[in-house]
């Protein structure tokens, strides 16, 4: 790579993870500044264990705390309000899929997905599937990141 100075930086993210950071310099004459490094220690160390991806041998897809905390937080949004049926057509109406198309992946008529949606929108005191995006991503933000409960009951439903 043609460096001319290197040190490098070892952060223990947790107990089966670590990550090496490798800094150096390219010009002659200069020199890495390990002391410099040590006092920026602090702050590397906190963000790389907020953001940084976590690999575990059940995960070493590259997928780390945001994923997973978004995959918990959809897997049990709603569970603690909504029967297992709707909180199953709310994952496919969070997805995209229209009254329609939920029904023919549940071999139902539209009419009965929609009666389903309007149980689901009356439980969580929203009237649009715009809301129930909405009111996801605040009941997601309210969460702590290692909850693996209903993101709803960190979240006043009624709260604007």
């Amino acid at each position: 790579m043609g460096l001319r100075d290197e040190c490098g930086l070892m952060i223990h993210i947790s107990d089966t993870a670590a990550l090496f950071f490798s800094f150096g310099v390219h010009q002659k004459g200069h020199r890495t500044r390990p002391a410099q490094l040590r006092m920026a220690l602090p702050f590397v160390v906190s963000l790389a264990k907020r953001y940084w991806t976590v690999l575990t041998p059940e995960r070493t897809d590259g997928t780390g705390r945001l994923a997973a905390h978004l995959d918990a937080a959809f897997n049990a949004f709603g569970s603690t309000i909504l029967s297992p049926r709707e909180g199953e057509i709310v994952h496919m109406i969070l997805r995209g899929h229209s009254s329609k198309a939920i029904a023919r992946a549940f071999d139902n008529s539209p009419e009965t997905i929609k009666v389903h949606r309007r149980r689901v929108y009356t439980k969580l005191q929203i009237a649009s599937q715009g809301e129930l995006l909405s009111l996801f991503l605040s009941a997601l933000s309210a969460a702590p990141p290692s909850s693996t409960k209903d993101p709803l009951v960190h979240f006043n439903i009624a709260q604007e």
